[in-house]
């Protein structure tokens, strides 16, 4: 849950900063449109930590396990 809401937060902060990059003129539309989709993509990239740990602490178990029997 905290590294999903890592990510959610992260996304949103980036979206924010590119907003205001683009409010001022800075960044052209089809841009900031590319730009979004990049931010979506770290966005689930970083989520995806989350299955990462739950493996490595999965496969730990399951050694801790066979190594007390």
């Amino acid at each position: 849950m905290k590294i999903a809401l890592q990510s959610i937060w992260m996304g949103i902060v980036i979206s924010i900063g590119l907003m205001m990059v683009a409010a001022f003129g800075h960044l052209p539309a089809v841009a900031g449109a590319l730009l979004q989709e990049v931010v979506d993509l770290l966005a689930i990239l970083s989520a995806l930590r989350a299955l990462s740990l739950h493996r490595r602490l999965r496969r730990t178990e399951v050694t801790t396990a066979a190594l007390a029997h």
